[in-house]
């Protein structure tokens, strides 16, 4: 999905979906990068080492948004 100088992959991988975002050139600017992604639907239950976890109010489903892994160019 093309999202201005911003791709977002989706894949299916054994542990669940993945989520990735590449960027076509260097962002401008200096410093740190950071990249914000509003979650909707299930109600958000907690963080853990694993990620966010977000659960249906009756307890049956949840869903879990894991922590991210960056990687540079150089694939660093």
């Amino acid at each position: 999905m093309a999202r201005g100088a911003v791709v977002e992959r989706l894949r299916n991988v054994e542990e669940g979906v993945q989520q990735g975002w590449m960027f076509a050139r260097r962002p401008i600017g200096s410093g740190s990068l950071t990249v914000r992604q509003r979650v909707e639907g299930l109600p958000f239950v907690g963080e853990t080492a694993l990620g966010l976890h977000f659960e249906d109010p009756r307890g049956r489903l949840g869903v879990r948004y894991g922590a991210a892994e960056w990687t540079d160019a150089s694939g660093g």
